[in-house]
């Protein structure tokens, strides 16, 4: 077992259809002074779901914390003087994914200091991952990147996609308004362009696209971008960028390690 011959195994169609969705649309929460929406936190946990989520596993209160730390990534606690402190989650394990547990990933669980549920751990990632300080080249210009941009990136994403590799990836249809989906597949249709069928908080019941031109070497994103009213001409270049590529080769290198010494244990070593 490899990182090479673990990929290539990966059943990526399968685990990219719509019955593997969280099942639960995007919403809006405030940060203070403005609202944000939890485009960000929803999609990275669908590719946790998408590599860790396992159908036959029943939740119990020990995998729902475990899945819900997985998710929210910095978790709360007290220190000896009563202040709130976090700690980040590093590790990677199986996700129970079926009704049963997401139903307990949205009841949650008590602390004495804390109430942990799905919705509120989905809220801050989001706010923290949004406010990080490496995410302002994002906000610099007005929409679309370079063509030389975007042919590197179209590259990567062809790349990831041939090596089972999934990615994330935020779109910008103007500087304020930024939004990020998973990419399951791509397609080369009969215009000559390239098809991405991607998983869309926004609309989680089912597939959406975007496509990538390389006659203008500008990525398109109509149908996504038509949900934000205030962006006025939805069928424009976005900007595109590729983000969270560390976090998802840890995990991967996490999971070939688990099947290592699973293999392992199962010829006796």
């Amino acid at each position: 077992m490899t990182k090479e011959s673990f990929l290539r195994s990966f059943q990526q169609r399968t685990r990219t259809t719509k019955a593997w969705h969280i099942p639960l649309q995007n919403w809006s929460f405030s940060v203070g002074l403005y609202d944000l929406a939890g485009c960000w936190s929803l999609s990275r946990s669908q590719r946790l779901v998408t590599y860790l989520g396992r159908t036959e596993l029943q939740p119990t209160p020990q995998l729902t914390e475990s899945s819900l730390n997985q998710f929210r990534k910095y978790i709360p606690w007290l220190d000896v003087e009563g202040r709130k402190r976090f700690s980040v989650h590093r590790q990677f394990q199986w996700i129970p994914w079926n009704q049963e547990a997401f139903a307990s990933y949205q009841r949650g669980f008590r602390t004495a200091a804390f109430h942990r549920n799905f919705k509120n751990d989905i809220e801050t990632y989001q706010n923290i991952r949004f406010h990080r300080l490496q995410n302002i080249g994002m906000i610099r210009g007005d929409r679309e990147r370079s063509r030389s941009q975007n042919q590197k990136s179209f590259l990567k994403l062809k790349t990831n996609l041939e090596q089972n590799k999934m990615t994330l990836v935020n779109l910008r249809p103007q500087r304020t308004v930024q939004h990020v989906v998973m990419i399951k597949d791509m397609t080369l249709n009969h215009r000559g362009q390239y098809e991405f069928r991607v998983y869309d908080s926004n609309y989680p019941f089912k597939d959406q696209f975007f496509s990538y031109d390389p006659k203008t070497q500008h990525f398109y994103a109509p149908e996504i971008i038509r949900a934000f009213r205030n962006v006025p001409n939805p069928e424009a270049p976005v900007g595109l960028y590729i983000v969270d590529e560390k976090e998802r080769d840890d995990l991967i290198e996490t999971l070939v390690k688990i099947y290592q010494r699973t293999c392992r244990s199962n010829h006796g070593r």
